[in-house]
C-alpha cells in the first residue's frame, strides 16, 4: 500500500479503483442514506454512464462544498482525483481529537468521493463497492 503526500501534518490518501476511468468534471448527483446502507450516484462525466458507490457499513458522512475542504486542495493528487480512502489527516482524524468519538477508536475508516462542486467524507468500516449502469443518452433534435 503506498501513501501520498509524505509531509506528517498532510493529508494522505490512497486511491480507489472504480474499475472506469471518470472524466474531468464528475458530480454527485444523489446520496441516499438508511440505517443499512449509503448510496451515492456520481456522474462520472463519462458518456452514457452513472457510478454508484455503496457503502454497507456506514458510521457516519458528511455532504461538503469544495470551498469548505481547502485542506483537501493544497495537494495536487486529491486536486488531480475523484475517489479515495483517507488514511491521515482527513475529517476522521479531526473528529478523533474531540472526547467521547469513538469511530477512530473502533477501526472505522474514511472515504472520500470529490465532484466538481460537492464532496463526500464517509466513515465506514469497509471500502464501499462500485455499480456502473449504462443510460441512455438523450438524442439531439
Amino acid at each position: 500500500m503506498k501513501l501520498l503526500n509524505e509531509k506528517p501534518s498532510t493529508i494522505k490518501a490512497e486511491l480507489l479503483d472504480v474499475g472506469i476511468i471518470l472524466g474531468e468534471r464528475p458530480f454527485v448527483k444523489e446520496l441516499f442514506y438508511n440505517l443499512e446502507m449509503l448510496v451515492i450516484t456520481l456522474d462520472p462525466d463519462v458518456s452514457g454512464k452513472i457510478l454508484r458507490i455503496i457503502f454497507d457499513t456506514v458510521r457516519g458522512f458528511r455532504c461538503l462544498d469544495e470551498g469548505d475542504l481547502t485542506d483537501f486542495w493544497a495537494d495536487k493528487f486529491i486536486q488531480a482525483n475523484w475517489l479515495f480512502e483517507i488514511m491521515a489527516g482527513g475529517w476522521l482524524d479531526q473528529e478523533a481529537q474531540r472526547s467521547g468519538f469513538m469511530s477512530h477508536v473502533l477501526g472505522y475508516r474514511e472515504f472520500l468521493i470529490c465532484g466538481v462542486d460537492d464532496c463526500v467524507n464517509v466513515l465506514a468500516s469497509e471500502p464501499p463497492k462500485f455499480e456502473v449502469e449504462e443510460v441512455a443518452l438523450n438524442p439531439e433534435s
